[in-house]
């Protein structure tokens, strides 16, 4: 993959150089860095709001393509006992914006994120399982689509991955706009346990998904495109399918903090070199709407990963 893509990447702000050890190339805050466009936003009203989160997690110019930067740790819980660091997590958000009919905007979304070795940071193949003690096939987070509205206005779709309409709630922190959202959800298993018994945790999925988008209002209401961000994650799921740990007691908990990159060159180098080699494809932004019914999930590309070595199995 080029340095280069046939989108429009607009010089958004000016780097800091602490994201842990990564933060050269991440788009972060920093004071008194844009002149205010002099039009205070209301993100109470759905319009505002819609507009101001689409700037922080993104870029509304629908030339240009985003690139978000994300890294933590997954962790194992199982009731009565010491909890343990299972792997690294690092990956990659691509983004683009394109305009909703009705007012706000489509996000055209995909995402890959990566299982690491907690010490040596290498992306893993295969994982030593501590409970089952043997190894296990890894199955990377690897989704596309990841589409959403970000609008005001009514949307036909109502699934499980459709949003809430704009205005969007948050919390003023001084200059800091600060979106929570809070996913709570129970759903029927992906992988039911009849049919997967080794990879399923039971006949529904229940997890938690806490998420916190940062900006500073200086930066949403700047006479830009795009705003720099910070983003916390944290999620509580059921034992992942790739670990067979079937409906054992205990969960994983995975916490990451995410920033923009500056331009694909602003993606830390060890992730970048990997996924030339191995997803390229993930560099380029969704160019084709789908609704978010139609959204990919780990567990379903985990299931159809399954369905295809049993087809193949079965053929030879």
């Amino acid at each position: 993959m080029g340095s280069e893509t046939p989108f429009t990447r607009r010089s958004v702000l000016g780097s800091s150089a602490v994201f842990g050890a990564l933060g050269a190339g991440l788009l972060l805050p920093k004071e008194g860095n844009v002149a205010p466009v002099g039009r205070k936003l209301d993100l109470d009203a759905g319009p505002d709001s819609a507009y101001a989160y689409a700037k922080a997690i993104g870029d509304v110019d629908p030339s240009a393509v985003t690139y978000t930067y994300m890294q933590g740790e997954a962790w194992g819980v199982v009731p009565s006992v010491e909890s343990r660091r299972l792997f690294k997590i690092f990956g990659l958000g691509t983004t683009r914006m394109g305009p909703h009919e009705g007012g706000g905007y489509k996000k055209y979304h995909k995402e890959v994120v990566y299982y690491a070795d907690p010490d040596t940071n290498e992306v893993l193949n295969t994982w030593y399982n501590p409970w089952l003690e043997r190894e296990v096939e890894v199955s990377h987070i690897k989704n596309t689509p990841v589409n959403d509205y970000l609008t005001d206005q009514p949307v036909a779709d109502k699934s499980v991955y459709t949003r809430e309409l704009a205005p969007f709630h948050y919390i003023e922190i001084g200059n800091w706009i600060v979106w929570q959202e809070h996913t709570y959800f129970i759903m029927p298993n992906r992988l039911p346990p009849e049919k997967y018994p080794l990879h399923s945790t039971g006949e529904k999925f229940h997890a938690a998904e806490l998420t916190g988008i940062m900006a500073r209002r200086e930066d949403l209401e700047a006479d830009t495109t795009s705003a720099p961000t910070i983003i916390s994650w944290t999620r509580f799921n059921p034992w992942m399918g790739f670990m067979e740990m079937g409906n054992r007691p205990g969960f994983v908990s995975y916490q990451q903090h995410a920033a923009k990159t500056d331009g694909i060159n602003g993606i830390p180098k060890h992730l970048r070199v990997y996924m030339e080699k191995h997803d390229p494809e993930y560099f380029e932004p969704v160019m084709t709407w789908t609704e978010p019914a139609q959204n990919m999930e780990s567990m379903i590309d985990f299931r159809n990963k399954l369905e295809a070595k049993r087809a193949a199995k079965g053929n030879g």
